[in-house]
């Protein structure tokens, strides 16, 4: 119980809000936060595996923050692969090289998830686990999780339904695909890696009605005068950003934590373009080494 020293002096409401403010704008002092008092700790623990990281194999398991090992549990602790805590905690769930078992079990407990980023050779199950998701942000190889000998991809499901962003690791999309991508109700905001498709750019502005920003993502050093080069003749395509993201996966955490990703600076970068701020000639973004997590 709290002691009198640690009775609160301002309206429970107020105090609350503050300590989730504390928790959001820095989440390395969570663990601090939940030693202030009981009634503080019920307030921020939740905050704790709002961000979860598994890497590797399901020994090799990392949560929390970028160089925070202990953030939010030493990676040997097995409170990540508690369900209820899952379920009640996880927002944004990064899956990338992990064992099949473990996808399954993280991604059936993880039923509130809203931003997933998944990466696994193994797919067995993942397809009906997925697709029963509601999610708001996705990036995965839509073919090689929704799409066996049997089926092709149902963008009818509830996985697509409030999907605003999507990041595609497909390759060699058939053009049906393409189209397909138009049915998702309410996508905004789309990248993808296949070089082969940035001929398909006015393919794909025109099927997907709704898109803000489309992205060509480059996971490497990409050569700037390429792409100015290739698409300057198409000051038209006013939505389509060329960009490269090296530190890839500091980078989803800063939009897990922070909002301040890939995504936001395409968007601005747009943004500016139609406000006549940028040339409209220009499509190349580059990358933004300034920003730290907080």
């Amino acid at each position: 119980m709290d002691s009198p020293v640690s009775s609160p002096s301002l309206p429970p409401e107020l105090e609350r809000e503050i300590f989730e403010l504390a928790a959001y704008c820095r989440p390395v002092s969570v663990p601090t936060l939940m030693l202030v008092a009981w009634r503080v700790h019920g307030w921020v623990k939740h905050l704790l595996l709002r961000v979860v990281l598994l890497i590797g194999d399901s020994h090799s398991r990392e949560g929390g923050l970028w160089g925070a090992r202990s953030y939010p549990y030493p990676s040997h602790s097995p409170i990540s692969t508690r369900i209820p805590i899952i379920k009640e905690c996880v927002r944004h769930l990064f899956l990338s090289g992990v064992f099949n078992d473990t996808s399954r079990h993280h991604l059936s407990a993880a039923t509130n998830v809203e931003d997933l980023w998944l990466s696994t050779d193994a797919t067995t199950g993942l397809r009906e686990i997925v697709g029963s998701l509601r999610l708001r942000r996705l990036a995965c190889d839509l073919q090689q999780i929704f799409e066996t000998h049997r089926y092709s991809i149902d963008f009818t499901l509830p996985v697509f339904s409030r999907l605003t962003h999507l990041e595609l690791f497909d390759r060699n999309l058939p053009p049906d695909f393409i189209c397909g991508l138009g049915r998702i109700p309410n996508l905004t905001h789309l990248a993808f890696g296949d070089p082969d498709l940035r001929s398909k750019v006015p393919v794909i502005l025109d099927a997907c009605k709704l898109l803000r920003v489309l992205i060509y993502l480059e996971d490497a050093d990409a050569d700037s005068d390429t792409a100015m080069g290739e698409f300057a003749q198409r000051p038209t395509e006013t939505r389509f950003v060329w960009m490269s993201c090296v530190r890839y996966i500091k980078d989803w955490q800063m939009g897990a934590l922070t909002g301040a990703d890939y995504w936001a600076r395409a968007e601005d970068f747009v943004r500016k373009r139609n406000l006549r701020e940028v040339d409209d000639g220009i499509f190349w973004i580059e990358e933004d080494d300034s920003l730290e997590l907080p």
